[in-house]
């Protein structure tokens, strides 16, 4: 997904990684086991 902001202060770029730990996520696997 791409997201484009404009702000007026010139040209950057930035990269993020994120993950999935809402509650939801949490409640899915939480009978897994390793």
């Amino acid at each position: 997904i791409t997201i484009s902001i404009d702000v007026g202060v010139g040209r950057g770029r930035a990269r993020v990684w994120t993950c999935d730990l809402t509650h939801g996520y949490i409640e899915i696997n939480a009978d897994y086991r390793t």
